[in-house]
């Protein structure tokens, strides 16, 4: 299911990476269904949802014939709840205690309770900050360095939104009062930006640069994200009726600059995209806002489609005509020079790459589970059950098309791409890390 511009997160789970969005970075594996997990993908898609914690159930052969190569492994002793990667390593959450394990080799690089009141309500790695935050009455968000556990800041609300420029927007709506405060904080230090106290119930949306209060039926603010500052104000006419009185599922989304906003005309439904710096129309496109989302793809933009039907759509940002569609993906993410199409609606997704230019077929990798990040390079680690037991591991290279197979795992169940490895369970509460070998010799 795509992830709406406006995000509640406690209700999230997901991936690494889209600005502008809940930054969805990689979580890698969830050893129990999450209550609320942040995940994140790098990359122009911003917080990108994100869900990367299905197991896997379906194996079907595809894309080009690969060439063998090798893993490095390790193992430690985990039980934890959560457990994600990223480049200082493995974070394993367990209760009020985190800890991190050094790859390659697994050893335990730092332990540290939870600073925020309760037990870990969600936890992710971003920018070389892990950001948890507590389950207690009043939600605290603290940020711990990634490298040594440190604690850098801890401030009240919980983490909302991640934009450009290490921006992190907490939202703190506090039990039995009438305002909810925002508050958008410097990821590095905790160095509070601006501030905002708002009541409770007041449309918010955010993508990008901006952040757009809605006040019902049609007053419209815009601020700057980064400062605060007001960039215009206006009139813009409220969605329809019955999304009006539950304006949290009204599909409006903040994309590319613009405003998307949910109509019906003409029997049929539309989106008016209004330009953020002076609040005008920009187009009208035939989308039906309440099963697609919208996302930066390079000089375009991305529609993705949440029906099992699928398809979907590349759009000029300048004019919302459609330059040209695919049906058999639920969706699209920009990756360097090529475009990647997602098709959701079997475990694991297949994958193919498509010309951004024109929306041909370029390969055909078939059906992987991948982990996020993307590398600069364009290549991430993926993983697919083996017809003979275990896990089949590659690392997919979308750039060239090319699908390079690693190895199997024989010892582990619930296999799961990480940040540039494979995780899974092994037997007495251990869990393995598989990796290209030639990533370890870096």
């Amino acid at each position: 299911m795509p992830v709406r511009v406006r995000v509640d997160v406690p209700d999230l789970a997901g991936k690494a990476g889209e600005r502008g969005q809940l930054m969805v970075i990689d979580l890698g594996v969830v050893r129990e269904a999450p209550e609320a997990v942040l995940g994140s993908r790098r990359g122009p898609r911003g917080w990108r949802w994100f869900a990367v914690f299905g197991l896997l159930a379906v194996l079907l052969a595809g894309g080009p014939e690969p060439v063998r190569g090798h893993l490095a492994e390790a193992t430690v002793a985990t039980a934890g709840k959560y457990v994600f990667s990223g480049p200082t390593g493995l974070y394993v959450v367990d209760g009020d205690t985190i800890r991190n394990y050094r790859l390659p080799g697994g050893e335990v690089g730092w332990q540290v309770t939870v600073p925020a009141q309760g037990r870990a309500q969600s936890a992710f790695l971003i920018d070389g900050t892990v950001l948890v935050t507590g389950d207690g009455a009043d939600s605290r968000t603290s940020a711990l360095d990634a490298e040594t556990g440190r604690l850098r800041w801890e401030r009240a609300g919980s983490p909302n939104f991640v934009g450009d420029g290490g921006l992190v927007l907490l939202t703190d709506p506090r039990p039995g009062v009438l305002t909810v405060r925002y508050e958008v904080v410097e990821l590095a230090t905790g160095a509070v930006r601006w501030e905002l106290t708002d009541l409770a119930g007041e449309a918010v949306f955010h993508g990008g640069d901006r952040f757009v209060r809605w006040s019902l039926p049609d007053q419209v603010e815009v601020r700057d994200m980064g400062t605060g500052r007001v960039v215009t104000t206006g009139v813009v006419p409220p969605w329809d009726d019955d999304l009006l009185r539950s304006y949290s599922g009204s599909g409006v989304q903040v994309v590319g600059g613009m405003m998307l906003v949910p109509r019906y005309r003409g029997g049929r439904p539309v989106a008016d995209a209004y330009d953020l710096d002076r609040l005008v129309l920009r187009w009208t496109a035939d989308l039906d806002l309440s099963s697609m989302h919208v996302s930066e793809c390079g000089d375009l933009l991305c529609v993705d489609q949440a029906s099992a039907a699928g398809g979907v759509h590349a759009i000029e940002p300048e004019t919302g005509r459609v330059r040209w569609s695919d049906s058999g993906a639920h969706r699209l993410e920009r990756v360097g020079s090529v475009m990647v199409a997602y098709g959701m609606l079997e475990q694991p997704p297949r994958i193919r790459i498509l010309d951004p230019a024109n929306g041909n077929l370029r390969a055909d990798l078939g059906r992987w589970e991948i982990g996020w990040p993307y590398g600069d390079d364009g290549r991430v680690v993926a993983t697919r059950p083996s017809p003979d037991g275990g896990a089949l591991i590659a690392e997919l290279d979308v750039n060239r098309g090319k699908v390079r197979i690693l190895g199997v795992t024989r010892d582990a169940f619930a296999c799961h791409s990480g940040w540039a490895l494979v995780i899974c369970n092994r037997e007495g509460d251990n869990t393995g890390i598989w990796y290209p070998r030639d990533r370890a010799d870096r």
